[in-house]
C-alpha cells in the first residue's frame, strides 16, 4: 500500500512484506532515512547470483558493510574509486587491504609507482614519539620508534634476553645481544684468536667478528 499526504509527502508500504520495484532512477533531493531496525538495511540485489551487497546497522550503532555469497576467499568484497574510476582503496573477503593495488598480497599491500610510503606521524610537536610495534601474546614485543625530542632512531627487542639481527640476503651479518654484546659477520663460524675476555675477536682470516 502507498499513502500521499498533502504535504506532499509519500508512504510507501505498511508491512514488512511491502515491495515496490522502480524502473529506472530515483532522484531524492533529501534523505533516505532507513530506521535502525533489525533486518533493515540497504540491500543491493542482482549483484550476481549468489551475492547480495548490503549496508546495515550492527552493535552498538556502528553500519555494516557486507557480501554475502559469491568468492568468499580472495575477492574484492569492497572498492574505493576517485572520480576517474581508479581503485585506491580496496578490501577482500580474506581480509588482505591494498592501498593502490586491487590484487594485495599481505594483510596491508602499499603500491605506488611514484610514492611508496607508510608514514607514521605524531601530527607535529616533540611528543608523543612515532611507533612501530611487533606484538604477539604474552607481552613479547619489538618496537622501532623515533624519539622526535632528541631526534633518536630507538630499535628495541623488549625481551629479556633478546636479540637483534642484521641480515643481508638470509645471511646474519651482525647481531647485538642482549649482554651488550656485537657479533660480526655469522659469529660462531669462525674461531676465535685471542681469549674470551679480549675486547675484540677475530677469525683466522682477520676478519672482526666480535666486540665485547
Amino acid at each position: 500500500a502507498s499513502i500521499l499526504y498533502e504535504s506532499g509527502s509519500t508512504k510507501f508500504g505498511d508491512s514488512s512484506d511491502d515491495n515496490h520495484d522502480f524502473t529506472g532512477s530515483l532522484n531524492v533531493n533529501g534523505q533516505i532515512k532507513i530506521p535502525l531496525a533489525s533486518g533493515n538495511g540497504l540491500y543491493l540485489d542482482g549483484y550476481t547470483a549468489a551475492a547480495t551487497p548490503t549496508i546495515t546497522n550492527g552493535a552498538n550503532n556502528t553500519i555494516v558493510y557486507r557480501t554475502s555469497g559469491g568468492n568468499t576467499s580472495t575477492g574484492a568484497a569492497h572498492q574505493f574509486m576517485n572520480h576517474s574510476g581508479t581503485s585506491f582503496l580496496s578490501i577482500h573477503n580474506n581480509g588482505k587491504v591494498g592501498i593502490g593495488t586491487t590484487n594485495p598480497q599481505a594483510l596491508l599491500n602499499i603500491e605506488s609507482t611514484t610514492a611508496p610510503t607508510l608514514r607514521i606521524s605524531n601530527g607535529g610537536g616533540t611528543s608523543p614519539s612515532p611507533k612501530l610495534e611487533f606484538f604477539r601474546q604474552a607481552g613479547v614485543s619489538s618496537y622501532i620508534q623515533y624519539d622526535v625530542a632528541n631526534k633518536i632512531l630507538i630499535t628495541d627487542n623488549v625481551h629479556a634476553s633478546g636479540v637483534i639481527n642484521y641480515k643481508i640476503n638470509g645471511s646474519e651479518k651482525m647481531r647485538i645481544k642482549s649482554t651488550g654484546q656485537v657479533q660480526l659477520n655469522e659469529y660462531g663460524s669462525g674461531t676465535h684468536t685471542g681469549t674470551v675476555a679480549s675486547t675484540l675477536g677475530v677469525d683466522s682470516s682477520g676478519n672482526i667478528i666480535e666486540f665485547t
